[in-house]
């Protein structure tokens, strides 16, 4: 019998088989082939923010940043979550990076200037 699993099922299981403490390089020790999609890993983000898990979902994103660190989606979505959190030093770095690596980034640049201003 074939069982179907949710995407953010599937992630959530091997994050806690795999004993994920915030440090993607454990998780590729572990399986030289390992790989989460970026997208999927965004998407699963948002769900947990969608459902107030903040502190979850931010692990989730600095896991996609660590994982794709030349993704300026996953650099933006984990500076959105440190901002929502109030680590508004953080995610000015993060929304930063973003902006460099896609200029046509406008919510960086307004997030930027607007977490400057508090």
């Amino acid at each position: 019998m074939k069982i179907a699993y949710s995407k953010s099922l599937a992630i959530t299981f091997l994050l806690s088989i795999t004993g994920f403490t915030g440090n993607s390089q454990n998780l590729k020790k572990t399986d030289s082939g390992f790989a989460l999609n970026e997208n999927e890993l965004n998407d699963y983000g948002y769900t947990l923010l969608k459902d107030e898990k903040q502190t979850e979902a931010l692990k989730i994103f600095k896991l996609n940043v660590d994982l794709n660190p030349k993704s300026a989606n996953a650099n933006d979505s984990y500076a959105e979550t440190l901002a929502g959190l109030g680590n508004r030093k953080e995610a000015i770095k993060y929304y930063q990076y973003a902006f460099e690596l896609n200029p046509t980034n406008m919510n960086a640049q307004e997030q930027i200037n607007k977490l400057k201003k508090l």
